[in-house]
């Protein structure tokens, strides 16, 4: 268990806490939060637990969970769920890990992490479900505003492309099998 007392993992300390506590500290129960840091299985229990080499890894990981008032750099968990899982799995991808040191966030280094098959799978349902909230809503929440309509016209547009593209990708693959 880490807390964030200016951001130093004391040598020795022990989890002395109570359950008011807890709501300060952060269990590092994650698999890419120990794997971030150096820790095995059971280092957690040795009196200097994180080796030398991984203290940076340590330092940025406070950072990322609490913030820095000297670096002027807010955390990038808002909530502990799910934002604690999240960065767990984005400490476990190279691209998404390299997306949150290079300042693109926590949603967006999820993203990454997923794996465009997942995101692309992802996006087309939200798509699907927020063309059907806009359907549903054009009898009382359309005007007749022309620029409204050019939108419309603009995602049917590129709805075509992506369904043309799609069979392309779709007959090549056919084809291969």
């Amino acid at each position: 268990m880490i807390r964030p007392q200016n951001h130093i993992v004391k040598p020795g300390w022990q989890n002395t806490q109570t359950p008011s506590q807890k709501s300060d500290a952060v269990e590092l129960d994650y698999a890419g939060f120990q794997q971030h840091i150096g820790l095995g299985k059971d280092d957690g229990y040795a009196p200097d637990p994180i080796k030398r080499r991984y203290l940076g890894n340590l330092k940025e990981l406070m950072v990322w969970l609490f913030g820095s008032a000297s670096q002027e750099k807010p955390p990038v968990i808002r909530s502990q769920n799910p934002d604690l899982k999240r960065l767990d799995t984005v400490l476990k991808d190279k691209r998404a890990l390299a997306a949150l040191r290079s300042g693109l966030g926590l949603q967006v280094s999820h993203e990454i992490s997923q794996g465009d098959e997942v995101r692309f799978r992802d996006t087309l349902v939200r798509i699907k479900y927020d063309l059907q909230q806009a359907k549903g809503l054009v009898l009382q929440g359309f005007k007749g505003d022309k620029d409204m309509l050019d939108t419309a016209r603009d995602i049917s547009t590129l709805s075509s492309s992506l369904v043309d593209e799609m069979g392309r990708v779709h007959r090549s693959a056919a084809r291969g099998r």
